[in-house]
């Protein structure tokens, strides 16, 4: 387990950098999204198998029964992967037909790095929680709803606070990532950030609903969802630009994450029913506050948003320490 987190680990950092590298050195398109994981994932697999050996096995040795199982649930699960790259890539091509290309190369560079900033810590907790979770899930899949609201609990009191302060903080995120020439694009970020918390949180439910042989009842979700993003695309960017593209994607996420939450009989939400979580809001918004206070009475430079953006995190690391310390996280120890 402790190989495979490191190996996740790096594989995330990788793509990456190898993101960034396609798309600001090579001037890759959105293809740059795909590319990035591409290549780092036969990367890795050829280190693997430089590592471990190839071993060879016979697909007639596998039972028929194994083999179906092995259809349908990958074929379900790439579908449904399929319909989430939809949402996410699709807004670029809708963009396209109303707005310059030039519009669409700032929505297209702030949504991948944005995006990637949040992916990566999401693909870091999973990868530390994926082999204590899937092995829940083989074993007992339908009483393992109580261990899924706890990943979803902590998984949400630790990225929350970095999404807002990502969103505090956009603009200088943007000029220290994007420069000068995609300086507008800092507007879509909140939204990106956000959509990708929503998402994580998707890719729970979506782990469970695997397991559970609901995988049907899921991909109806995603559909649902998807089609309502494509509707809001074509209705709302002609009238008000590419930023309601941003705003599409994260309430299509929204919708879909609602679906799930009203199908969870034992709902999530009395989770977050807590003093720590409601504690964690009220310094959040107190950090917002405080902001947009300092914004209308200073005109900081660069390097003081810095100084504040990590006093902010110094507060919240001094606050929620020993909050986090207590988070009931299932792991295999």
């Amino acid at each position: 387990a402790a190989l495979y987190n490191i190996l996740s680990t790096l594989q995330v950092i990788a793509s990456f950098a190898v993101l960034l590298f396609l798309a600001f050195v090579e001037k890759f398109d959105i293809s740059a999204m795909i590319w990035c994981f591409v290549l780092v994932d036969v990367g890795f697999i050829f280190y693997v198998l430089l590592k471990k050996g190839i071993t060879f096995f016979k697909w007639k040795k596998i039972e028929l029964q194994t083999q179906k199982q092995l259809w349908h649930f990958g074929g379900v699960s790439l579908l449904a992967t399929f319909i989430l790259m939809l949402i996410v890539s699709s807004d670029r091509y809708i963009i396209a037909l109303y707005e310059p290309i030039s519009e669409v190369g700032v929505y297209s560079k702030t949504y991948d790095v944005a995006q990637m900033s949040i992916l990566a810590l999401i693909f870091i907790f999973f990868s530390t929680i994926n082999p204590t979770m899937n092995a829940m899930l083989e074993k007992n899949a339908k009483n393992a709803k109580q261990y899924i609201h706890q990943y979803i609990y902590a998984f949400v009191f630790i990225l929350l606070p970095i999404v807002v302060l990502a969103s505090i903080f956009r603009r200088e995120i943007t000029t220290i990532l994007l420069g000068t020439e995609f300086q507008s694009g800092y507007l879509l970020m909140p939204y990106i950030f956000f959509s990708m918390l929503i998402f994580g949180v998707i890719k729970f439910y979506e782990n469970e609903y695997k397991f559970s042989k609901k995988l049907m009842q899921m991909i109806q979700f995603l559909l649902v969802g998807f089609a309502l993003n494509l509707i809001l695309n074509f209705v709302l960017i002609p009238k008000f630009g590419m930023i309601w593209a941003a705003i599409s994607t994260l309430l299509s996420y929204g919708i879909i994450l609602l679906f799930f939450v009203l199908n969870d009989k034992e709902k999530v939400f009395l989770m977050f029913k807590n003093i720590s979580f409601y504690k964690l809001i009220l310094s959040l918004f107190l950090i917002l506050s405080i902001d947009l206070i300092l914004r209308k009475m200073y005109d900081f430079t660069l390097l003081q948003r810095v100084i504040e953006a990590s006093v902010f995190i110094l507060f919240l690391f001094i606050t929620f320490a020993k909050d986090i310390k207590k988070l009931e996280i299932p792991m295999d120890r």
